[in-house]
């Protein structure tokens, strides 16, 4: 988790229209307008939407967002990420959010006004109901386990360090802990299993939490950069270490970690989210970096997405990511990696679960060995007159594996769409069909199947393209004439 800054950008694609929505400062329904947004360059990355001109931190649960907005916890319906919208906020807070930890309750980290609690089970009317703040002291971060709050803060005793906070009875938190740092801050902590990682600007501080009034520090590990942000999964310690870009640190024996990874970001890198095997990194060139950590020792950048302003907080659920940016709101992303697969000229098949599409080449559909790759855009239910795209889209290029050079198939091939009864839609089910892009305007494939029976949409084309499944929205019947019939 982190906090620092971001921009909006967007490949707009051919075929579902963008219609984002903008919020006011505090968001307000009432206020939604649209964007006009310009294309820029993203790799993997699809733009969703954005709400809102600010924002400072942000939690994701179910299908609410938790927003810092200033000194208010502005709460958002994500149910559809496509048009987000304000369902409730807090009154101003003492101080700016800093950052949010949802579980049951939000607990927020308020600067200079400490942790504060707030009651979020009716989501229209969040009310603050507790708060913890030790003198002088000021809040980074906020990371919640059980019944704990694990907060990073500065200024206590003229150094920082980790304050373990008892919030079994969240109208009254209290600290039972405290873990002092050498130096005047605690950046980041995350926690995991009986450890907590303290991260500082100089070191990460491993500590012993299975005592939460007892924490005790078993090791002190010192790396090359200036520590921002750490994230913790399984294993494995992410930190974000600015200009030395994302460490990637085997903690299997908090007694002796070792790096094993590293991942050279460009600019500096500030902050670092975790999700399943991606690592999402943001720092002060090129925007929101996300790098496959599949395997540890070799972190390789798979998708990014431009920015001109820096990301203060992300959040990750599912394929959507949720950037806070302070100059620029919460932006809704989507992220699916490509699936890229070998093709030898004796044939085979490529499946894409994400949105269940597979390939099937015979014997000879290529002259040489290619490298298919099946890249999933974000989908919009999306009126084209008669035809309305019921959320499959994607792209599907092959090159040549001993030259790069572009591979178009010598033979028909087979695509098979799996759908949903509820992906249709408005969509006319038995008229649904494959439709490719040919640069202007989209064109059904006349080899084009459906299966209304086991929902398939099935074509045999002899070329590559961009794809997406259509139906109509309404049938056409041509003028019924009676011989000899007078009104």
């Amino acid at each position: 988790m982190k906090k620092q800054l971001f921009t909006t950008f967007v490949v707009v694609g051919l075929v579902f229209s963008l219609t984002p929505a903008v919020i006011a400062r505090v968001p307000q329904p009432s206020q939604i307008k649209t964007l006009a947004l310009a294309q820029q360059q993203a790799q993997n990355v699809e733009f969703v939407s954005q709400i809102g001109d600010t924002a400072t931190a942000v939690a994701v649960s179910g299908t609410l967002a938790y927003v810092g907005v200033d000194s208010r916890l502005v709460i958002l319906d994500i149910s559809n990420p496509a048009q987000p919208f304000t369902v409730g906020q807090t009154d101003p807070l003492p101080a700016s959010v800093s950052s949010v930890a949802v579980r049951d309750y939000a607990y927020i980290a308020a600067g200079d006004a400490g942790l504060r609690v707030v009651d979020i089970s009716t989501p229209a009317n969040p009310v603050e109901i507790g708060s913890y703040h030790a003198p002088g002291e000021v809040t980074f971060n906020v990371v919640v386990k059980g019944s704990y709050a694990y907060v990073s803060d500065y200024n206590r005793d003229m150094g920082g360090g980790l304050a373990i906070v008892d919030i079994s009875d969240p109208t009254q938190p209290s600290e039972v802990g405290f873990y002092h740092t050498r130096y005047a801050n605690g950046v980041d902590t995350a926690i995991a299993g009986d450890y907590a990682y303290v991260l500082t600007y100089g070191d990460l501080r491993i500590v012993d939490v299975s005592n939460p009034a007892s924490p005790t520090p078993v090791n002190q590990w010192e790396f090359t950069g200036w520590g921002r942000a750490i994230a913790v999964q399984g294993s494995y310690a992410y930190i974000a270490a600015t200009d030395a870009g994302l460490l990637v640190v085997d903690v299997s024996n908090p007694m002796s970690p070792v790096e094993v990874g590293v991942f050279d970001t460009p600019g500096y890198a500030f902050g670092v989210t975790v999700a399943g095997n991606y690592a999402y990194v943001d720092g002060t060139v090129g925007g929101l970096r996300i790098v496959d950590i599949s395997n540890p020792m070799f972190p390789v950048e798979v998708g990014f997405y431009e920015t001109s302003a820096g990301i203060s907080d992300v959040a990750v659920q599912g394929n959507y990511v949720y950037v806070s940016i302070v100059n620029g709101g919460l932006t809704i992303l989507w992220f699916v990696p490509p699936v890229v697969s070998s093709i030898p000229v004796a044939g085979g098949s490529v499946a894409s679960p994400t949105d269940n599409t597979t390939y099937t080449f015979s014997a000879g559909t290529f002259t040489d060995t290619v490298v298919l790759t099946h890249t999933a855009r974000f989908a919009r239910q999306t009126l084209f007159g008669n035809l309305v795209g019921i959320g499959h889209l994607f792209d599907v290029t092959a090159v040549y594996s001993s030259t790069g050079q572009p591979a178009q198939p010598m033979q028909p091939y087979t695509i098979t769409v799996q759908y949903t009864d509820t992906e249709k839609g408005p969509a006319i089910e038995n008229t649904l069909g494959l439709y490719y892009w040919d640069g202007s305007q989209w064109i059904k494939e006349s080899s084009s199947m459906v299966d209304t029976a086991a929902n398939t949409v099935t074509a045999s084309p002899n070329h590559f393209s961009r794809w997406a499944v259509l139906g109509e929205t309404r049938r056409v019947y041509l003028p019924l004439v009676l011989r000899g019939y007078a009104p």
